[in-house]
């Protein structure tokens, strides 16, 4: 499987959690980031048997998914799956591009409920279409030794972000809750630490440090309270800015947006709430849906929109006892009860592959690329263990263990072919397990089996000799079809 992707740094991290979440499955994936590049001439997508577009591509930009890359998916015979987020914007454009390609399925995070009222049947059809969250629950958070509510240095922390005004109301909730609490806290003794400028934004190992820091952390929903289909909106909104670079959102939204906003909202819960769960830290956030997975004074501290309640905001975030509970019951039922882990997401995207595969018409590409994956993975395996031959036992365990990982679903893979497949495939079933036979057999087994532990020993040679006695699946007879494919 090809997985395309942005990963270049300066992401937040849920975005490389994402990434990684879909590496993680039982297919084996290779990981390429075409932005700004054209596609090169020693990769052929009919070596794999699938496309997969992460939503960091915006695949209607030349710039992150290039005309080359677009058309080689479009003449690609394989599964081709689409991950979106923003699904506010350029909804017609977007659509236009998944027909060009083929896209079988998309992955989105609108609601279930507003499916087809976002993505309607008549502009992408035959297409399935699959709900999603925008983010889950990385392992790197999970059982993470956090600070008490009484050592922390910060008592409300947050980092919003201006966004255009044509996002509506909704979207204009991340600046405007930072920037009302700070003004309201401004006298109190209260520790705030509250901005929305790109350059106070925080990544990585700092951003965990930093909410771990916090007692309280505000929070909205993502999302828009308008979406914009073909772009009018947005174009009209950048429009008056030019002639009035001044005006403010009350006054666009008086001027452009009042009939539009509300009609569709496109609201999703943002990867922060699980964020926050997982470090201990209170949420302070407006009340709505949030894709029902968090309630009021269960999970978070309500803030109403017109801060009406501000005063018992504040009193709650002094109360020691009341933060700890509150945490509590968070991290127990986000994050503890494994409801929202990444492996959620992976099992339904896996599931997914695994039907198109047995169900798409391209099933000698997947014998194909498997033959790949044998040689490619065998041969580094095999350099591996040479280079470290003479090192310590250790070592020697180790690389073993690597064996098993590596050997272990690419060897699953084959064998869970379906069994009317030509007598191509066959062949080529025949040649990879000949060339697993080889790894687990030849030199590199006997590199190591004087310093494995019995238990991994054992596995290897049950590998071995699985592959070894596994008899052929009975395979219809197909001459017409097999001239077809090997010419």
């Amino acid at each position: 499987m090809l997985l395309l992707c942005d990963d270049r740094k300066r992401h937040a991290d849920n975005v490389y959690d994402s990434i990684d979440a879909l590496n993680a499955t039982r297919h084996i994936t290779y990981k390429i980031n075409p932005r700004g590049i054209s596609m090169p001439g020693s990769l052929k997508l009919e070596d794999f048997d699938a496309v997969v577009i992460h939503w960091t591509l915006l695949a209607i930009s030349d710039h992150y998914l290039g005309p080359d890359w677009r058309e080689a998916i479009r003449v690609f015979n394989g599964v081709k799956i689409q991950l979106i987020q923003d699904d506010y914007r350029w909804i017609y454009r977007s659509a236009e591009m998944m027909r060009h390609m083929g896209i079988q399925v998309l992955y989105t995070v609108v609601h279930t409920t507003n499916l087809d009222r976002v993505w309607e049947p008549s502009v992408l059809p035959n297409v399935e279409k699959r709900s999603y969250l925008t983010g889950y629950v990385p392992n790197r958070l999970v059982n993470l030794r956090t600070k008490s509510t009484a050592e922390r240095t910060i008592d409300v922390g947050y980092r919003g972000r201006k966004v255009p005004y044509w996002l509506g109301k909704l979207g204009q909730e991340k600046l405007r809750i930072g920037q009302e609490f700070l003004s309201r806290a401004s006298g109190l003794d209260l520790r705030c630490d509250i901005a929305w400028d790109e350059n106070s934004r925080i990544y990585g190992d700092k951003w965990t440090a930093f909410l771990g820091s916090c007692r309280a952390c505000l929070g909205t929903e993502s999302g828009s309270s308008i979406i914009d289909f073909d772009s009018s909106i947005q174009i009209g909104v950048d429009a008056y800015l030019q002639e009035h670079p001044q005006a403010s959102f009350e006054e666009v939204y008086e001027q452009l947006l009042k009939d539009r906003d509300g009609k569709l909202v496109h609201s999703v819960i943002s990867p922060r709430v699980f964020e926050a769960a997982s470090l201990r830290t209170a949420l302070i956030m407006h009340p709505g849906p949030y894709n029902g997975i968090v309630e009021p004074w269960q999970h978070y501290i309500p803030l109403e929109k017109d801060f009406s309640n501000f005063d018992e905001v504040v009193r709650l975030v002094r109360d020691d006892d009341f933060i700890t509970k509150l945490t509590a019951r968070a991290y127990d039922d986000l994050i503890a009860s494994r409801r929202y882990a990444f492996e959620t997401h992976t099992a339904d995207y896996t599931s997914t592959l695994d039907r198109l595969f047995l169900t798409h018409t391209a099933a000698p590409n997947r014998v194909s690329n498997a033959v790949f994956a044998y040689r490619w993975r065998t041969k580094s395996l095999s350099r591996l263990l040479h280079k470290y031959r003479a090192h310590a036992k250790g070592y020697a365990s180790r690389a073993a263990a690597k064996a098993v990982r590596i050997l272990t679903p690419i060897y699953e893979s084959v064998i869970a072919m379906p069994a009317n497949v030509s007598n191509y495939v066959r062949t080529q079933i025949r040649r990879a397990t000949k060339t697993m036979y080889r790894v687990c057999a030849a030199t590199p087994w006997l590199l190591i089996r004087d310093h494995i532990p019995t238990s991994l020993r054992s596995k290897l040679r049950r590998l071995r000799d699985d592959i070894r006695r596994r008899p052929s699946p009975p395979i219809p007879d197909d001459s017409e079809n097999t001239r077809r494919i090997a010419a």
